[in-house]
């Protein structure tokens, strides 16, 4: 049995259509945005510690840890975008 192309990511038969849907649903799940939106907070912070060093002076130690937290900003974003390409 052949299903013909509707668009470019859906086909007319009925089984077709609801994996892609249930993967467009998991994809679009809350836990897959608050990862991200962890993920941007955390790296927000990283961005901001940086600037703590013309405040305080203490150049290597604000620069090391604001990288720090940058990674692990990184890592937390690497993490919600292979959720939703896993989906």
């Amino acid at each position: 049995m052949s299903c013909p192309i509707l668009a470019k990511h859906f086909y007319f038969c009925d089984n077709i259509i609801e994996i892609t849907m249930s993967s467009m649903e998991k994809a679009n799940s809350i836990n897959i945005y608050a990862i991200l939106t962890v993920a941007i907070i955390v790296g927000t912070v990283g961005v901001f510690f940086r600037f703590l060093d013309q405040a305080f002076g203490h150049g290597f130690l604000f620069t090391s840890v604001s990288n720090i937290i940058l990674v692990i900003g990184i890592l937390i974003a690497l993490k919600g975008v292979f959720a939703i390409l896993k989906a």
